[in-house]
């Protein structure tokens, strides 16, 4: 006859076999499972969060810039710099403290410099200052609307036709005075004999907002740049 103590003693016996065969996972091993579970879904629900709050962050940074530049107040510092491709453009040529507009226009016809001749999509830009309460052309002490292309005084080359000035355009900083500065891609400029090699021209900001002075041309002709310009390439089609 088995006793009480006999078999708790075969039970546990029992359990302890099973347990060494796999087949029965100790209570202490199914909490500490659980236990490391938790502390992997704890660790990916953090990266979750980090994620989602960097998204947050960057989303709502730029909300808060795009709402800056439509209401005419300051431009935060954070705003990413950008160009016709970033979906924010932020310049403040004249250092005011309030976004301008630079509108790139590379399907306008000029008239080429010192003849009546017109040349077909030389293309131009407009750039419309902010006083800080919105974009004007009539606020007085702002910036009157600007109308740049290469026939512009002071503008290196000469508008011709399908040069495509303004086809992309970047707002930055460049020379570090306190004043954004502007690109402006060409990418059908021709480079001597070279069709549609492209350019860029650079024009910098001032107290009085973008002016010629000091302003460059670039190209893959220019010492320094890498490559050769090339039939076609397009230098300046794209401008970060």
């Amino acid at each position: 006859m088995i006793t009480g103590n006999r078999f708790f003693s075969i039970i546990c016996d029992l359990l302890v076999c099973l347990g060494l065969l796999g087949l029965v996972v100790p209570p202490y091993s199914l909490a500490k499972d659980k236990d490391g579970q938790q502390e992997v879904r704890d660790d990916l629900q953090d990266e979750d969060d980090h994620d989602d709050r960097d998204d947050r962050g960057e989303k709502g940074r730029l909300e808060r810039c795009l709402r800056a530049l439509s209401e005419g107040k300051k431009v935060p510092k954070k705003c990413p710099q950008g160009g016709s491709s970033s979906g924010i453009a932020k310049g403040d040529f004249n250092g005011d403290g309030f976004g301008d507009l630079a509108v790139g226009v590379p399907d306008e016809d000029e008239t080429e410099e010192d003849t009546p001749e017109t040349e077909p999509d030389a293309g131009a830009v407009i750039v419309i200052y902010g006083p800080g309460t919105g974009l004007t052309t009539t606020t007085s002490g702002i910036p009157a609307s600007q109308f740049w292309s290469q026939n512009a005084t002071g503008v290196p080359a000469i508008s011709e036709e399908g040069d495509g000035f303004g086809s992309a355009l970047a707002a930055g900083d460049f020379n570090d005075d306190g004043f954004s500065d502007l690109a402006v891609g060409v990418p059908g400029e021709d480079l001597n004999s070279v069709q549609n090699a492209g350019a860029v021209n650079v024009i910098y900001g001032s107290a009085n907002g973008l002016t010629a002075t000091n302003d460059q041309f670039w190209s893959q002709n220019t010492t320094g740049v890498p490559g050769d310009a090339g039939a076609n390439d397009h230098f300046g089609l794209a401008l970060y």
